[in-house]
């Protein structure tokens, strides 16, 4: 990349995300911070909108809306939960506050949690199957855990323990100053955790064949992880080290089957996807 087009790249970045720079100590998304790179709500999202059927079909020379499938919602009830082993598997409860976004067919909602809001949270017409789920807490617990988007999946019946993760800040800035060669955790940069899963178990064997621009890809060795590394090891998790890029997530599992997801993920904060290969 010649100096002009690095140039051209930095002024696009710097204007998408104008308002969650500088002396604003709010994370992007929150506040005035609205684009889609800065959280946007909606942005980014996989879930069917209400108006995202098929367009209009002309039939016999004349327009007819086609209806789109019904969405299916439910009422979750539940807790904030902190990521804090290197597997991402062991949950304990976060006992800050801050609110909740979920996704819903008119687009995000936003619910509080902890606080006056009592330990958990609780939310109406969630949209089930796939979706994100954004964790924002109130910024003096922001040096205990990160802003985290999380793209899991909602149940079809009412749950009152639906759970959703955040990911603990010591956990991850260990895990990158474990690898080689070190990273850290930068603050100009988003970060992705992807664990592939089928039948409630951790998959191996996966290898991520397309990704944003990032420092590194870090798959875990059952123990610890490894940039040398190919294919997922037991613990099926893969780590996205300091994206700063845009572009869909693709991955490859041990059968050869192909998959593909669009990302979610938000300078200075991270994104954990649960990915169901059943």
């Amino acid at each position: 990349m010649n100096r002009m087009q690095l140039g051209g790249l930095c002024l696009a970045v710097t204007t998408l995300c104008a308002g969650c720079s500088g002396n604003d100590e709010r994370p992007p998304g929150v506040g005035g911070c609205t684009d889609v790179l800065c959280g946007k709500p909606g942005g980014g999202t996989v879930n069917p909108r209400p108006d995202g059927g098929q367009p209009e079909a002309a039939i016999d020379g004349q327009q007819a809306d086609v209806d789109a499938a019904p969405i299916s919602t439910v009422d979750l009830s539940g807790s904030i939960v902190r990521l804090t082993e290197e597997q991402f598997s062991q949950e304990v409860p976060f006992l800050g506050w801050g609110y909740l976004r979920v996704p819903t067919v008119s687009g995000d909602d936003q619910v509080s949690f902890g606080g006056e809001a009592g330990v958990g949270f609780s939310a109406t017409g969630v949209v089930s199957g796939p979706g994100w789920f954004t964790v924002v807490p109130e910024p003096a617990f922001y040096d205990l855990v990160i802003p985290t988007h999380a793209y899991l999946i909602a149940p079809q019946q009412a749950s009152s323990n639906f759970t959703v993760p955040v990911v603990d800040r010591d956990l991850l800035t260990s895990i990158y100053a474990s690898l080689s060669p070190p990273a850290f955790v930068r603050a100009d940069a988003s970060h992705v955790i992807v664990v592939f899963e089928k039948n409630g178990q951790r998959v191996a064997g996966v290898s991520i064949t397309t990704h944003p621009t990032a420092e590194a890809i870090a798959y875990d060795q059952g123990v610890g992880y490894s940039t040398e590394g190919t294919e997922t090891g037991v613990n099926g998790t893969v780590l996205l080290v300091n994206v700063v890029g845009m572009s869909p997530l693709r991955w490859k599992d041990n059968t050869g089957t192909d998959g593909s997801l669009t990302l979610v993920h938000v300078i200075g904060q991270v994104s954990f996807v649960r990915i169901d290969l059943s």
